[in-house]
């Protein structure tokens, strides 16, 4: 009867997959103007074209044809291939692309090769055998604050191409090598001069207090050189050269509206290195391959219990570190608990935005079942038999969420739906309602628990899974600056806002007495940090390994992904319902809706 349930279930919900689909693309009128067209023209005579319906909006893929006795060279906007097409652009109207052709008995091919850290790939030119490049037409400096100086033989720029003189005659790599526009006013070592520059910053409102200290000296120490202003008042986007923010947020519309990390620290002249932060913290402030936000802070889930209960229960043993441990304790704990008082939680949360975007996802990281990795340069779910995140590992996470949290869950935990916050699962856990609760160390709560009488810190690592490889990792909610792309910002401005954030992130330990882990390892490691007597800084140290820290790939799907569908939409549902055999149904629709948002 089970099997035939879960396969009616099935059907159902890919019923209401597919029927989904095909209603998004003709029931509402706006969603008619969303579909365009686009025509890749293989461009000779008689050639056929390939003719695709796509969505406004996004960005489409390059593909490579073949032709017998040519070689493809690029895709253009024109017949007549002076055009290149940037497959990094989202489609805004009907295009038609045509491709470029390389005659293999009259011409070369000149690969331009732009010749930077993170540089998109550029495109390259057909030339008739010994005849000159016409360098007009190559690209202008994409880098902000640089020009192009000159084209090289060489990615060391040693060999120089004159496009004067120089024919060619086989097909070559040109190197750009760049230099400093006169954007910004700069000494004789070329460092730039700041004189009276203004820097207006928007943070939202967590560590305001500490960013605000930080300006304070900052602005002391840069005196008629550089001042920051700090606000949480985003009425006058136009003035901002600077935002902090929680970095997924920020992702969905990043390549559109904020610089490059690595363009802008170079742009001021800032000496830095990837490895500065801690690595898997900060695989959300990468977006499509390139870093767009200084990592600051993070804020970490984390676990706090009744000390009288675990001494009741667990006495002289070990603390639980492994989803079997935990099993054992709470479900030994609510047998005896649950009798004084039905109303006993063995463990708690509440159903708030800290729950949805770290604690549901801990089960699937945990499990080695991330939503969705990156693979091959796009963004994909392997949930099937054969990956290495496969359907088994994402079927443990839910089914160990489910033990730990469902109604009918053998461990007698309740996720409290829309209730409480966290303040209020650390005040029942403290009286003894609740033997665990699952908190967010930010909003003060880190500092709440270790204020709390009879209360304990527990990291989050191996709440729901017994697996060595992955049991340890804690998704963490992380806050970083980006560059905005503001109309009333400078050149200078930017550069300025850069020394800022390297100030901040140099100096980020205080953001420990507000609940947030610093993300700068040195600045994690270091004795200000470690040895610091603020509770709420201490009391973060107990929530885990730093080097265990974890965020998903960045993407612009991404905070939708784990928040809306993955939480909302499915987590939460499954766990309040009373029939843990629904969990092949929720599995599915998750899976699928999660595709269905990554080819969106």
């Amino acid at each position: 009867m089970k099997k035939a349930r879960t396969f009616f279930s099935i059907l159902v919900i890919l019923s209401i997959f597919l029927s989904g689909l095909s209603m998004a693309g003709c029931t509402a009128e706006t969603d008619v103007t969303e579909e365009l067209t686009l025509i890749y023209d293989l461009n000779y005579e008689n050639a056929p074209r390939k003719e695709l319906q796509v969505k406004l909006g996004i960005a489409v893929k390059n593909w490579t044809p073949s032709r017998k006795g040519y070689s493809f060279v690029n895709w253009f906007t024109d017949p007549g291939c002076d055009v290149a097409y940037d497959f990094s652009e989202l489609m805004e109207e009907d295009t038609t692309l045509y491709a470029g052709w390389k005659d293999n008995q009259s011409q070369c091919v000149v690969s331009i090769d732009l010749n930077y850290e993170g540089a998109e790939e550029a495109a390259s030119v057909l030339v008739d055998k010994n005849q000159r490049i016409d360098v007009s037409a190559f690209p202008e400096s994409p880098r902000l604050g640089m020009e192009i100086s000159g084209w090289y033989l060489d990615a060391e720029c040693t060999q120089t191409w004159n496009a004067d003189s120089d024919i060619v005659t086989e097909d070559i790599t040109l190197y750009a090598d760049y230099t400093w526009d006169d954007s910004v006013p700069r000494d004789s070592n070329g460092n730039i001069v700041f004189e009276n520059v203004v820097v207006d910053l928007w943070t939202i409102n967590v560590g305001t207090e500490y960013m605000e200290a930080l300006a304070g000296k900052f602005n002391s120490r840069y005196s008629g050189k550089i001042t920051v202003n700090v606000t949480t008042n985003l009425s006058d986007q136009k003035k901002f050269a600077m935002r902090m923010q929680q970095i997924s947020e920020l992702n969905r519309t990043i390549e559109d509206q904020y610089y490059t990390i690595d363009d802008v620290y170079n742009f001021a002249g800032i000496s830095y290195s990837h490895d500065d932060w801690f690595e898997n913290a900060m695989r959300d402030s990468y977006c499509n391959d390139k870093l767009y936000s200084v990592p600051l802070m993070m804020g970490v889930p984390f676990i706090v219990y009744n000390e009288s209960l675990m001494n009741t229960y667990n006495g002289a043993s070990s603390m639980p570190d492994s989803f079997s441990q935990f099993q054992e304790l709470l479900t030994k704990a609510n047998a005896a608990e649950s009798e004084k008082n039905p109303e006993f939680d063995s463990i708690t949360s509440a159903g708030d935005w800290s729950f949805k975007e770290a604690t549901s996802y801990a089960a699937f990281v945990q499990n080695g079942a991330d939503y969705y990795i990156e693979q091959n340069g796009e963004y994909v779910n392997t949930w099937d038999d054969n990956g290495s995140a496969n359907a088994g590992r994402a079927s443990l996470a839910m089914s160990n969420l489910y033990e730990l949290f469902g109604v009918g869950g053998s461990c007698g935990g309740r996720l409290r739906g829309s209730e409480g916050t966290n303040e209020e699962t650390i005040a029942l856990v403290s009286e003894g309602k609740a033997f665990m609760g699952l908190v967010n160390s930010w909003g003060g709560a880190v500092g709440t628990a270790a204020k709390t009488d009879n209360v304990g810190i527990l990291p989050l690592s191996g709440l729901f899974s017994d697996d060595s490889a992955y049991k340890d990792l804690i998704p963490v909610h992380t806050i970083g600056f980006q560059f905005y792309k503001a109309e009333d910002v400078s050149p200078l401005q930017i550069a300025a806002a850069a020394v800022f954030a390297d100030f901040v992130s140099k100096n980020s330990e205080s953001f420990g007495n507000g609940g947030c882990y610093p993300m700068r390892k040195d600045v994690a490691e270091s004795t200000a940090f470690r040895n610091s007597a603020n509770a709420s800084t201490r009391a973060l140290l107990q929530a885990g390994d730093p080097e265990n820290f974890y965020t998903m790939a960045g993407s612009t799907q991404e905070k939708q992904i784990f928040n809306k569908i993955a939480a909302e939409d499915h987590l939460v549902p499954f766990l309040q319902s009373a029939d843990s055999s629904l969990l092949d149904f929720y599995l599915f629709s998750l899976k699928y809706s999660i595709m269905a948002q990554l080819l969106s």
